[in-house]
Order: structure tokens, then C-alpha cells, then sequence
């Protein structure tokens, strides 16, 4: 027998929790990236560690998102900080 694959998508039914998990995964990312910027280098992190009321998937991602925000700005304060 072979496997299939189902793809299944989610739609919520309530706006609010949607403008909520928006909200909340925003803020979680600009934490995540200016707790990098202090530090001056990003941190080991898995969804167990990071503090935000998400699922899993999502914190798994926002950590993919805030790292690459926080590589841009980086290389960005580099190729600044040289040409000035």
C-alpha cells in the first residue's frame, strides 16, 4: 500500500485569536532580536526555551525569523561601521 500525503490547512474562526498570535509572534521575534543585539551574538534556542504563547511550529519559525533579522542588521551595522 503506498502513503499519501494530505495537506490540511486551518482557517480560524475567530479574528481575534488571529490578530493575537500576530501580535504575539511580533513581539517575540523584536525580543528575540534585541536580546541577540545585547549579547552581540544569537543564542541556542528551540521552541522549549522561548517564552510565547504559540505552538510550537510557530516558535520554531519566529526563531528562524529573528535570527535572519538579526543577521541582516548586523551585516548591515558592519558595512556602516567600515564606510564610515
Amino acid at each position: 500500500m503506498q502513503p499519501i500525503t494530505i495537506q490540511i490547512r486551518i482557517y480560524p474562526s475567530d479574528p481575534a485569536l488571529l490578530i493575537q498570535m500576530g501580535n504575539e509572534y511580533i513581539n517575540t521575534v523584536n525580543r528575540l532580536t534585541e536580546q541577540a543585539e545585547w549579547q552581540g551574538s544569537f543564542p541556542k534556542l528551540t521552541s522549549k526555551t522561548v517564552q510565547a504563547n504559540l505552538p510550537s511550529a510557530i516558535k520554531n519559525q519566529l526563531i528562524r525569523d529573528a535570527k535572519s533579522i538579526y543577521q541582516k542588521s548586523k551585516k548591515d551595522i558592519d558595512g556602516h561601521s567600515r564606510t564610515a
